[in-house]
């Protein structure tokens, strides 16, 4: 399912920004069930969160499968990608981001916007 879709207006002067966000229910991963979003900006995959159905029992598995101790904090950083925990609005999930791309994206914000 398309969550967003947006790019600026044609003959917009200013340099491409396209966000596109996808979100797939009943998506598997390390043998659990969940939904995963996508998010792409200017069409490369920069963000991935992965909301199990079981928060707690993904969470051990991913922690003992990929050695990530997110254990006592909310955050690591692993070369140029971001994991981190969180909850929002009561569903909690792990994410992903690749921090050239978030950081190119803020960039773009503030010089832009």
């Amino acid at each position: 399912m398309v969550i967003e879709d947006s790019h600026l207006p044609k003959g917009d002067r200013r340099p491409r920004f396209n966000i596109f966000v996808v979100e797939i229910n009943g998506y598997r991963h390390l043998g659990q069930s969940g939904t995963l979003r996508l998010k792409f900006y200017n069409d490369c995959l920069s963000d991935i969160r992965f909301y199990p159905d079981k928060y707690e029992a993904y969470l051990k598995i991913l922690l003992e499968k990929e050695r990530l101790d997110l254990t006592n904090t909310q955050e690591k950083i692993l070369n140029n990608v971001r994991v981190w925990r969180y909850e929002k609005w009561g569903k909690p999930y792990i994410g992903w981001v690749d921090i050239r791309l978030e950081q190119e994206e803020f960039g773009w914000i503030k010089k832009y916007s």
